[in-house]
């Protein structure tokens, strides 16, 4: 998913691609080197198809597709892999088509496939035979291959091993490739140095068999467990662990929103692969916790520990190239140790929070004076780990539905619902728009009447997302399905479903498909859409507009996007909104997530790394941007965390500043 906009310069749906780069100071003379070059490549390739990139944006999503060749691969379903051990070899250019042919032959025998990529202008291919190694033919297949290819590299006058290092995959056949000789003068070395083999033992010198220290290798199992999202297009929740290729796109700095715990501490151990493969160790036996009566718990207290800095903001699902979802794992595992050890009563808080603040919103402003107040804060770090430092979210007796109630019998709503030509649009009410932040939800049904449309406020429920993040799944999933059973007659109606808070409004899209296999289920996950998308969709197809005007004020906007809306939706379209103000210059930040993660931010045990998160990128961007610039987000967290670490920051939702530039 992250590379949709990249894949836009290919042509149709090529079985290969060749990138070739020409330099030269003349545009003119770079086309014709191109045109060359292509005309001499595709003389035997009629059907060949032809893209020059002179910009510099196309020319790097050329290399963003080059380097997720890897991670594409290994994205396969199911347990054959493109398997990393003979990719090295590096062949005289002359004889590479030579080596690369007799490979494939070889595969082809034996009913094999492989994929290439990399670098064919040096002589050297990736090629990755896919083979099943949880199975003990996949494990004698891996050595039958990697014979061949040494037997070929040296056919051809290559080396098989080329760019990337021996290490266990290689060392066995280096007494082929160099003599007795030079391995002998290699163990003398060795040992001068090393005399007792601590250092890297099993490579290089007196080599492991390269099929001895495999991460599965026949009879691997991994331990299939009950759990409450469906994993069959994956065909196990092992098999969905075992996605994680290892490829390292999560120890990414400076770029996207992947992984941002690991981008505030540093550490290993916080990267999304640390993660999966603590879950591994675990479904597979190597760690667990074993109980008085003798039963084995998958869940063992390394698992939580290595999950517990995740800020399920779904950006592996989008950035990581084989579509780790570590937010929904993190999810399954809350859930299946609360089945044996119970919830803390932190977690049933957080989780039940929709619950708690329509009760609040009824006692304010009482309830905010009380919230707020010192001694009421001290008490919540004590009993639930809320640190006192974030001050609680405000709540609003008069509630966005309160609102619309008395909204809907104005002859402004009356003469819309009377007007047949407008369309129906469904705004899904969630719990911090109705309760926390009403101003916004006013402002999007502003906008979305400003655009002809008719807004219908349902009867639904909490979507389930404070569930969700704590692992009370089996509660979400009874969420989600009371609100498919309110929204049917919508869906079958064909009326968009829209909302502003994008991690509300998204588990339509995301979490709903998976909990419910239906057609109502899969029809409403195509129909939802957070406001920025749907605006900004039907203006750009020519069935809306909105009649703006200049603002006050700032007439720079930054704009912040939400980590799901980032994963699972379209945050360019709030920039490109927002653009629409005649006045308004806007441009989108290029941070990660802020830290705030719904209550992640506010635990005392996560306030730390959560504000480092936000000091990776975001905080000094805004800082940066000073007073000559108005914040704008779209999450509801998001605006919270800015406005605590950041003085006198106050940011808008990019609903209010539209709704502000309306023309009355």
């Amino acid at each position: 998913p992250g590379l949709r906009d990249d894949v836009s310069i290919l042509t149709g749906r090529p079985n290969a691609v060749l990138v070739v780069e020409f330099q030269s100071s003349e545009a003119d003379e770079l086309t014709k080197k191109v045109e060359s070059a292509f005309n001499a490549l595709t003389r035997d390739l009629p059907e060949a198809k032809l893209s020059i990139l002179l910009d510099r944006a196309d020319q790097k999503r050329v290399w963003n597709i080059r380097k997720a060749g890897l991670g594409m691969m290994m994205r396969m379903k199911g347990r054959e892999k493109p398997c990393a051990f003979i990719e090295d070899a590096a062949i005289p250019i002359d004889h590479l088509p030579h080596y690369v042919e007799d490979l494939f032959a070889f595969l082809a025998e034996r009913g094999l496939r492989a994929g290439a990529y990399a670098h064919a202008s040096v002589g050297l291919l990736h090629i990755r035979p896919i083979l099943n190694l949880y199975e003990g033919t996949g494990v004698r297949q891996l050595r039958e291959v990697a014979e061949k290819s040494v037997e070929l590299s040296l056919k051809y006058g290559g080396a098989f091993s080329g760019e990337h290092g021996d290490g266990f995959a290689r060392s066995e056949f280096l007494k082929v490739t160099h003599g007795e000789q030079v391995i002998e003068a290699f163990r003398e070395v060795k040992r001068l140095f090393d005399p007792d083999g601590l250092m890297n033992p099993g490579k290089i010198v007196d080599p492991y068999p390269m099929d001895r220290n495999l991460r599965y290798g026949g009879g691997y199992e991994g331990k299939e467990v009950e759990t409450i999202f469906d994993y069959q297009e994956d065909g196990s929740f092992s098999n969905a662990v075992d996605l994680c290729s290892g490829v390292g796109q999560c120890r990414n700095r400076f770029v996207g929103v992947m992984c941002p715990s690991y981008m505030a501490t540093r550490n290993e151990f916080h990267t999304t692969r640390a993660r999966a493969n603590a879950l591994r160790d675990a479904l597979n036996g190597r760690i667990s916790t074993r109980h008085k009566n003798g039963e084995s718990d998958w869940v063992s207290p390394e698992v939580l520990e290595a999950l517990d800095l995740c800020l399920s903001c779904k950006a592996c699902k989008t950035e990581c190239p084989t579509g780790v979802d570590m937010a929904r794992w993190k999810a399954e595992v809350l859930e299946a140790h609360a089945a044996v050890h119970g919830r803390s009563l932190s977690a049933k808080l957080i989780a039940h929070y929709p619950d708690q603040a329509d009760l609040a919103a009824s006692m304010a402003p009482i309830s905010n004076w009380v919230a707020q107040s010192p001694p009421v804060r001290w008490v919540m770090e004590k009993a639930f780990g809320l640190d006192r430092r974030v001050p609680p979210p405000r709540f609003y007796r008069k509630t966005l539905r309160k609102w619309f109630r008395e909204f809907q019998s104005s002859e402004e709503y009356r003469t819309s619902e009377a007007d047949k030509t407008r369309s129906r649009v469904v705004f899904f009410v969630d719990t911090f728009t109705n309760i926390n932040q009403p101003a916004v939800g006013i402002a999007a049904i502003r906008l979305l009447m400003a655009g002809g449309r008719h807004p219908i406020i349902p009867d639904n429920v909490d979507e389930g997302r404070t569930r969700f993040s704590k692992g009370f799944l089996r509660e979400a999933r009874e969420l989600v399905g009371r609100n498919l059973e309110i929204l049917e007659k919508a869906i079958q109606e064909n009326w968009p479903v829209v909302g502003v808070e994008p991690s509300s409004i998204l588990t339509f899209r995301d979490e709903a498909p998976n909990l419910f296999k239906t057609e109502i289920s899969r029809r409403l996950s195509q129909s939802s859409f957070t406001l920025a998308e749907y605006l900004d969709r039907e203006i750009r197809e020519g069935r809306m507009s909105l009649p703006l005007g200049p603002i006050d004020g700032p007439t720079r906007l930054i704009f912040h996007g939400h980590c799901h809306a980032k994963a699972l939706a379209d945050t360019a379209a709030v920039v490109r909104l927002l653009n629409l103000i005649p006045n308004v210059e806007a441009t989108a930040i290029d941070a990660g997530c802020c830290g705030m993660a719904g209550s992640f931010g506010h635990e005392k045990s996560h306030y730390d790394v959560a504000k480092a998160v936000g000091e990776e990128r975001l905080f000094p961007a805004i800082r940066e941007a000073g007073s000559n610039a108005r914040v704008v987000t779209e999450g509801f967290s998001c605006r919270h965390q800015i406005e605590h670490h950041i003085q006198d920051s106050h940011p808008s939702h990019y609903a209010q500043v539209l709704s502000e530039s309306l023309k009355r």
